[in-house]
C-alpha cells in the first residue's frame, strides 16, 4: 500500500512539473543610455508570452514604457539566478510627462527576485505598482521588493484573486499629506478568494495593512511577517474573512492611533449576516503567537499633541462635569476591546470579535507585548507624526516632513547596507513562534546582545555581577508571580531555570556555582513582556 501511495504521488508531481519543461526563457538585457521599454518589447514580440519566462539581469534597470498590460496569457518575470542586486523595474515618463504603474494583471501574473521601483525618472510616485483586473487570477510575489507607492502595493479590482506573497519586502507605500492611503493589500471591496503573506516584512506604510472594506475573504493568512511603522489610525481589517492565519508575527509600532470613536483598537471583525457565502458559525481566526508593541516615543506624540477636546465621560456623568481625557495607550489587554470607550458614556455596540471569543472561534493563545532591539531599523517618524497629530490627522494640501524610508533617495534599487531588523536571541520573542521558532520574517538574523542593548530594554539588576555564581536579581514591584527566570548562555542555551510563581518580593536568589565562568544572560519572562541582562561569572 505504501509503495502504491508513494508512485501516486511521484506521478502527480511529474504532470504538475510539465508545463515548466515546456516554458522557454527568454533572456531580457536591461535598458541603456536613451533607450526604454525592453521589457515592454520582449513581452508585446514574444510568440508566446504565455509559454515565456522573461529572464531579467540582476543589476539592470529596466525603464518601463507604460503599464504592461495582458489578459488572454499568464505573464511570468524573474531575476536571473545569483546573488547580485535584484533587476530594477522603474516607470518611464512619457512624453506627456505622465506615468504609469508597472503591471494591469487580467491574467495570472508571477514576479520573482525584482525590484520595483515606485518613483519615475522624475520622482514623481505611482499610484500602485500591481493592479488585477481580471477575474478568477493568480498572482505570486516571491522575494521581491516593493518600494513607494501612494495607494497601495497590489490593488484588486477583481473577484476570485488568489494572491501569494512570500520571501519579499515591501515599504513605503504612504502619500505624505493624506495617510489615510498607503496599504500592502487592497481589494476594493472585492470578494477574493486568498490573501497569503510570508516570511516577508512590510513597513513604513500609511493607512492600513490590508484593506477588505467588507468583502468577502475565503481564507487570509499572515505568517512569519514584520510589520514596522505602519497604519496610522486603522484597526487590522477581518471584516467577513472567513477562517483567518494571523501567527508568528512581529507587529512594532502598528495601528498608531486605531480609532478614537470605536471600540476595537486592533482587530475588527463584522458579522457576516444572513444571505453570505457562509456563515458566522463557520467562521475561526487564528491570532496566536504574536509580538504586538508600541513604543512610547509614539505614544507621547498621539498624548502630547492631540486634540484636548478629546474627552469621555462616565456613563453616570450625564451632566458632564468631570472630563476624561482619551488615552492613546493600546496594550494587549486592549487588543479586542478598548475599554477607555467601553466604560463610558459614549456607548457603542461590543465589538463583533468578542462574540467569537466567547464561543471559542479565535485562538489568542501567546499574544504578548516586548520591546525589542533591532540592529538596523528605519528611523521614527516623529516628525512627521507630530505633524500630522498636530494638524488634528488632517494634512491635505500641505507640505509635511519627509515621512518615507530610503537609505539613499539618490540610489535606484538596493543599497549596499539596508536597513534591517535582526533582534537579540534572548528575547521571548526568539523562541515564541507556534514551533518554538523566532517571530517575525526568518532573513534577519539575530543580533548579539551588546551591554549598551541590554541597558536600552531592561527593567531588572543582578548583583554583584561580575560574580561567583551566587546573584540577586532585582525587578521592580513587590510582586513577581506567574514569572520564569531562565539564564542563557551566550548561545541561547537555556542552562538554568527556575520558575518565581508566587514570590512576593522583587529579590530572588540565584545559585549558578554550578556553570563555567563566561558570559551568560538573564531573562525574566512574564506574560506580558521580557526582560534580559547580561551576567559574568567569573
Amino acid at each position: 500500500m505504501k509503495k502504491n501511495l508513494y508512485m501516486l504521488i511521484i506521478g502527480a508531481l511529474v504532470l504538475l512539473s510539465v508545463p515548466a519543461f515546456a516554458q522557454q526563457v527568454l533572456i531580457v538585457e536591461p535598458d541603456e543610455g536613451i533607450n526604454i521599454g525592453a521589457l515592454n518589447a520582449a513581452i508585446e514580440n514574444a510568440p508566446d508570452p504565455g509559454n515565456t519566462i522573461f529572464e531579467l539581469k540582476r543589476g539592470g534597470i529596466y525603464y518601463l514604457n507604460g503599464t504592461i498590460s495582458f489578459s488572454d496569457f499568464n505573464l511570468h518575470i524573474r531575476a536571473e539566478e545569483g546573488d547580485g542586486p535584484r533587476p530594477v523595474l522603474q516607470p518611464a515618463v512619457d512624453e506627456q510627462g505622465n506615468v504609469g504603474r508597472h503591471f494591469s494583471s487580467s491574467g495570472n501574473l508571477t514576479l520573482e527576485g525584482l525590484y520595483l521601483q515606485g518613483t519615475s525618472e522624475l520622482g514623481s510616485i505611482i499610484d500602485q505598482p500591481v493592479r488585477v483586473t481580471g477575474d478568477d487570477t493568480r498572482v505570486i510575489i516571491d522575494d521581491c521588493l516593493f518600494d513607494y507607492a501612494t495607494s497601495s502595493m497590489v490593488r484588486l479590482n477583481a473577484s476570485g484573486t488568489k494572491l501569494y506573497i512570500s520571501n519579499s519586502i515591501f515599504r513605503n507605500a504612504l502619500l505624505a499629506d493624506n495617510p489615510d492611503n498607503g496599504r500592502l493589500v487592497d481589494t476594493r471591496s472585492n470578494p477574493t478568494d486568498t490573501i497569503w503573506v510570508v516570511n516577508s516584512t512590510i513597513y513604513n506604510g500609511g493607512s492600513r495593512l490590508i484593506r477588505t472594506s467588507g468583502a468577502n475573504i475565503n481564507y487570509m493568512e499572515l505568517n512569519q511577517n514584520t510589520v514596522f511603522q505602519l497604519s496610522f489610525k486603522e484597526n487590522f481589517m477581518l471584516d467577513a474573512t472567513k477562517t483567518a492565519k494571523i501567527t508568528n508575527n512581529i507587529f512594532y509600532n502598528f495601528s498608531y492611533r486605531v480609532d478614537n470613536t470605536q471600540h476595537d483598537p486592533m482587530f475588527t471583525v463584522d458579522s457576516i449576516g444572513e444571505g453570505g457565502p457562509w456563515t458566522d458559525a463557520e467562521r475561526y481566526f487564528d491570532l496566536s503567537n504574536n509580538n504586538i508593541y508600541q513604543q512610547q516615543e509614539i505614544i507621547d506624540v498621539f498624548n502630547n499633541f492631540g486634540p484636548d477636546d478629546l474627552v469621555r465621560f462616565n456613563a453616570w456623568d450625564t451632566l458632564e462635569v468631570n472630563p476624561i481625557p482619551y488615552s492613546w495607550e493600546v496594550n494587549t489587554s486592549q487588543l479586542f476591546a478598548n475599554q477607555n470607550i467601553l466604560d463610558t458614556a459614549t456607548w457603542t455596540p461590543k465589538p463583533v470579535l468578542l462574540h467569537f471569543i466567547d464561543n471559542g472561534q479565535v485562538d489568542t493563545t501567546n499574544i504578548f507585548s516586548e520591546e525589542l532591539v533591532f540592529d538596523n531599523p528605519p528611523p521614527l517618524n516623529l516628525e512627521y507624526l507630530q505633524f500630522y497629530v498636530e494638524n488634528n490627522f488632517s494634512i491635505g494640501g500641505t507640505n509635511p516632513p519627509n515621512p518615507y524610508a530610503d537609505e539613499d533617495p539618490s540610489v535606484v534599487g538596493e543599497v549596499a547596507v539596508g536597513y534591517s531588523f535582526g533582534y537579540s536571541s534572548v528575547s521571548r520573542s526568539a523562541t515564541a513562534g507556534s514551533d518554538g521558532q523566532a517571530l517575525g520574517d526568518p532573513r534577519w538574523e539575530f543580533t548579539d546582545v551588546s551591554t549598551d542593548d541590554i541597558t536600552a530594554v531592561t527593567r531588572i539588576k543582578a548583583y554583584p555581577n561580575p560574580t561567583n555564581g551566587l546573584v540577586t536579581l532585582e525587578y521592580p514591584g513587590n510582586n513577581i508571580g506567574n514569572t520564569t527566570i531562565d539564564v542563557l548562555n551566550i548561545t541561547g542555551q537555556v542552562v538554568y531555570t527556575k520558575p518565581a510563581t508566587g514570590e512576593r518580593s522583587g529579590l530572588v536568589t540565584l545559585d549558578l556555582q554550578h556553570l563555567n565562568g563566561g558570559i551568560y544572560f538573564i531573562v525574566l519572562r512574564q506574560a506580558q513582556e521580557s526582560n534580559a541582562i547580561r551576567l559574568v561569572i567569573q
